[in-house]
């Protein structure tokens, strides 16, 4: 059976290959439901459910046709932004109920720590609060759907983020966590060196492990929970100013093309001088977008290239410097079109 399901995916790779380029395009708008008429479709029927209630919030319905939802429009994103919005609505929602919630420093992705004492009431609140309405619980449940507390140690909340076309911007990848740690109730309870453990001890227990800590003292738990919290940092952290280096040329320039063309095999690999390493598809574009969105922590970026710049490059932006390659090298050992360099 398995090899007769390999002959018949083989055979419609093939098929699919000797379509010319418009065909190709064509299928796959038909097989991911991108055609005209499947979008109309899909439209018209997640319309048609929106009157009877959907989950999450927010101004645009998105989603199948059978499991339509709401989500809110953004039109920029800041990656490490939103996660820190919704730890800042969850811990304002439940200290605003006298509920303690304590951040445990240096995770990624951010994570939030509730005694078992209080996670019931925690999730009730959560479930009833108006500044909640547009978190979602895992994959498919809203929080504001909850009829109880999630039974695991370890929940993922998330916000459902879109353009105003219904593109896709935050989801279940974005998320933090909120965990539920063993509450220790009185001084007889041993540590595994032999001592006890003080009253108010939390233990992280069945909880997803976070390389910070296994058990937070109550003194701990006060410094992490104050306006400014502090802790000793991990030797691993990274408190530097982190500089992000990009190195690009034009590969469609005539002037740079010109010059390569002088010097073609001339003082340099033949792996280096292959055209796809300087051919542009924007992708510096996108990349510089990625940065922004999900790594805006950086210092500054620096763009090295040929006395040539994108036309779409922003040069006056604060935190980029564009270097030349004439900076870097001497006159003799110029012009330099090893991409390996």
């Amino acid at each position: 059976m398995g090899g007769l399901k390999k002959r018949v995916g083989d055979l419609a790779q093939r098929l699919y290959r000797a379509l010319p380029v418009g065909g190709r395009r064509g299928l796959s708008a038909i097989i991911h439901g991108e055609t005209g008429v499947q979008r109309a479709l899909t439209t018209t029927a997640r319309d048609a459910r929106a009157s009877f209630g959907l989950r999450g919030a927010g101004e645009l319905v998105v989603g199948s046709a059978t499991s339509p939802y709401r989500a809110e429009i953004v039109t920029s994103f800041d990656a490490h932004e939103h996660l820190d919005r919704m730890v800042r609505e969850v811990t304002q929602v439940l200290t605003d109920e006298q509920i303690p919630v304590i951040r445990i420093p240096e995770q990624n992705p951010p994570m939030l720590v509730i005694s078992e004492r209080h996670w019931d009431r925690a999730w009730r609140r959560l479930a009833q609060d108006s500044r909640t309405e547009g978190l979602w619980l895992g994959e498919d449940r809203t929080v504001h759907g909850l009829r109880h507390a999630p039974k695991t140690a370890d929940t993922a909340i998330s916000r459902r983020l879109v353009t105003s076309t219904g593109q896709r911007v935050a989801d279940y990848a974005e998320h933090i966590r909120v965990q539920r740690w063993v509450e220790v109730s009185d001084s007889s309870t041993r540590r595994p060196d032999g001592g006890t453990y003080a009253p108010g001890t939390l233990l992280r227990g069945r909880a997803q492990s976070n390389g910070f800590a296994a058990e937070l003292a109550p003194d701990l738990q006060q410094r992490l929970a104050s306006p400014n919290p502090s802790w000793v940092p991990s030797i691993d952290r990274v408190i530097e100013p982190v500089d992000i280096v990009y190195t690009w040329v034009d590969g469609s320039d005539p002037t740079w093309l010109a010059k390569r063309a002088a010097w073609s095999g001339e003082g340099y690999s033949p792996d280096s001088q292959i055209a796809s390493r300087f051919e542009s598809h924007d992708e510096l574009r996108y990349s510089f977008r990625s940065v922004e969105m999900y790594a805006n922590w950086f210092n500054r970026v620096h763009l090295v290239t040929d006395a040539h710049v994108p036309a779409w490059l922003d040069q006056q932006h604060p935190r980029l410097q564009v270097v030349d390659h004439r900076e870097l090298f001497s006159p003799s050992e110029l012009p330099v079109f090893n991409s390996h360099a």
